[in-house]
């Protein structure tokens, strides 16, 4: 008769059994590692490899009603725990800011350690210091600039308008 967890789909116009189209109607062991994996954001090749079933498979366990319920259950879960995480990162952080104030202004705090707590928090807090550059200062004289043009191809825009102001190329004479 088959697994008691697997039924064959039937075809809607025939009423017979669809070859190769099954759906998952009760949830063994193996679904739910399946869909945890999924839920943490494993791909189907990941998940496949690690409980050694074909990439379909994963595919098939993640597309059932069964698993899909029980994915929105346990991404609930993981979401509800974020939420309580940053609650109380909330919580903590007032607390957190005003030791790394005290740190700060303890004059007997060793100076490298306090510009790493500077340093850290500015980071953590988008205001990352300015990296340093190296700036190259070149300068190129009009004859070095005509040369680079005329190896590079490019005409002299200048002279050629000053030439069809003088009339050499103007239609209006």
């Amino acid at each position: 008769m088959g697994s008691p967890a697997l039924q064959r789909q039937f075809d809607v116009d025939t009423g017979k059994k669809a070859p190769g189209t099954f759906q998952l109607q009760k949830m063994r062991a193996k679904h739910r590692r399946i869909a945890e994996d999924v839920a943490v954001g494993m791909s189907d090749r990941e998940v496949a490899k690690r409980h050694k079933v074909s990439p379909q498979t994963v595919a098939n366990t993640r597309k059932s009603p069964v698993v899909m319920a029980y994915l929105g259950i346990v991404e609930g879960a993981i979401a509800a725990e974020r939420l309580g995480v940053a609650r109380e990162m909330d919580e903590i952080s007032p607390f957190a800011v005003r030791t790394l104030e005290v740190l700060m202004l303890d004059r007997n705090v060793d100076d490298r350690l306090r510009a790493k707590i500077a340093h850290d928090f500015l980071d953590r807090t988008g205001h990352t210091p300015v990296k340093k550059m190296a700036i190259a200062h070149a300068s190129i004289t009009d004859d070095d600039l005509a040369d680079i043009n005329r190896r590079a191809g490019i005409v002299d825009v200048d002279a050629e308008v000053k030439e069809d102001l003088n009339g050499v190329d103007n239609p209006t004479d």
